[in-house]
């Protein structure tokens, strides 16, 4: 019977180490479960970000492809606004250079005209002054004559008296 005790006693040890070797096993093992909630947890929150992260990439392309597009819409507009400034600005700068060149001609034809009539005006002074001239020659050789004549009668008067 002792050997059936110390049978006895050595297989309850045996199953005590079995059972503290499993209980440190389970522990192990529970703990390991554990770590690997927390690493599933960790990986679902990290797939949640990641997912978060796309959508936010998702929204954000998409918006910078809504903007762009404005941003070529507008640049389109602006351009073609710039060409049709430019065009306005060509069609007036040629307006002014046509007017310019208008006033330069008028304003040559003008002096033109002006030399014209100043000789006009010189060629009138000279003929003026030769006008003068010849009735100032003319007015002198009639107050000689009207004198002459006086001279005559006073001395046909002179004559007469004396004859």
């Amino acid at each position: 019977m002792r050997e059936m005790e110390a049978a006895v006693n050595a297989e309850r040890e045996l199953c005590q180490q079995q059972e503290a070797r499993l209980k440190a096993e389970l522990a192990s093992l529970e703990q390991d479960l554990q770590e690997s909630k927390e690493k599933e947890s960790l990986v679902a929150s990290l797939e949640k970000c990641l997912q978060e992260g796309k959508e936010r990439e998702r929204s954000l392309v998409e918006e910078g492809a809504k903007r762009e597009a404005q941003f070529k819409e507008l640049l389109r507009s602006l351009e073609a606004e710039k060409d049709n400034l430019e065009e306005r600005l060509m069609n007036q700068l040629a307006q002014l250079n046509g007017s310019i060149a208008d006033y330069q001609q008028e304003a040559a034809d003008n002096r033109e005209h002006l030399a014209e009539l100043q000789r006009e005006v010189e060629r009138l002074a000279r003929e003026r002054a030769e006008l003068e001239a010849e009735a100032q020659s003319e007015s002198d050789g009639a107050a000689r004559l009207e004198e002459d004549m006086r001279q005559a009668q006073r001395e046909s008067r002179s004559r007469s008296r004396v004859w």
